[in-house]
């Protein structure tokens, strides 16, 4: 459609259907192939890409009343949780709107709420505390560890968990106390919940090393400063980008000169084989004087899914 403001409507924003069709727009139209229908009653030109911003904007004009809570604000404030259908949004006991694409929550006791890119969103701690209610552990772990990139504090969500009288409180809790800020990825949320879960000693997460000027030279995922023994996670791009694989190899040999060790971890290592990474880093460890003897929670939440023999 060549005009982005037409007939007095923003295409390019999500927009009611009973204000376009009092601008001029006619039912075919708005269901034609120019359109989007994000939730029920809501549209927006099918020029523009749907994200979750642009659902959640949709779900406030459709229930302007409401807030932003669950998955879809963790997204908005940056988290990485697993996917949902339909946008969840928090209204107060008295609605009774029911609207297709939307996820209506009631508590009886509302949490807080802020604003978050224009947006009536809960706060990064409600929105953990609601996520505990859903999601499992190391889930739930990686959403708290990417919460705190850039919305919130472990400490912050210790302290929310520690008042929460709400669903899987518990869970809230435990989950809260594992959260750690400066993590990279959710791998490497995985990788840490794998061993500490094995009762393997909890790593420090992100080593930096500086040069003679101060200036970050390299990182870590995570490790044991003392033992100068490393822990890392290598995804598909270090093996399928040449320039990447020789900056490993190079920066490999770097740790190999100051007497580092590194344990390189891969994506079967977690989801295929986590009892042979396990055994991998107890006798790095061992070879380093630290003995553990591995404990079997882990097997709750990382599963051995290597085929039988």
């Amino acid at each position: 459609m060549s005009n982005n403001v037409n007939r007095d409507i923003d295409i390019l924003k999500p927009f009611l259907r009973h204000r376009a069709i009092s601008a001029g727009f006619t039912e075919r139209e708005l269901k034609s192939r120019a359109f989007t229908q994000l939730v029920w009653g809501v549209h927006v030109s099918s020029e523009v890409p749907i994200d979750n911003y642009i659902l959640c904007k949709a779900a406030l004009l459709a229930v302007p009343e409401g807030a932003i809570c669950g998955r879809s604000a963790a997204r908005l404030w940056g988290a990485i949780v697993p996917d949902s259908a339909d946008v969840e949004i928090l209204l107060n006991r008295k609605q009774r709107t029911l609207i297709k694409g939307l996820r209506m929550h009631r508590p009886a006791q509302p949490p807080p709420t802020t604003m978050r890119y224009g947006l009536r969103v809960t706060t990064p701690e409600a929105t953990f505390l609601k996520l505990a209610g859903e999601l499992e552990l190391v889930d739930l772990v990686v959403a708290g560890d990417t919460l705190c990139k850039k919305a919130t504090t472990p400490q912050k969500l210790v302290a929310a968990a520690a008042a929460f009288r709400g669903k899987r409180a518990r869970l809230a809790r435990e989950a809260a106390a594992l959260v750690r800020s400066r993590v990279d990825s959710p791998q490497e949320t995985k990788v840490r919940l794998l061993m500490v879960l094995a009762g393997i000693p909890e790593p420090t997460v992100n080593i930096v090393f500086r040069d003679e000027e101060g200036n970050i030279k390299r990182r870590i995922d995570m490790g044991y400063l003392k033992l100068r023994l490393g822990v890392e996670y290598d995804g598909r791009q270090h093996a399928e980008n040449d320039e990447q694989w020789q900056n490993d190899i190079d920066r490999r040999e770097e740790f190999d000169e100051l007497e580092w060790r590194l344990i390189i971890l891969r994506s079967p290592d977690l989801f295929v084989r986590p009892d042979l990474a396990l055994a991998r880093v107890a006798r790095a460890l061992a070879s380093k004087g630290v003995i553990v003897h591995l404990k079997q929670d882990w097997r709750r939440h990382f599963p051995v899914r290597r085929a039988a023999a």
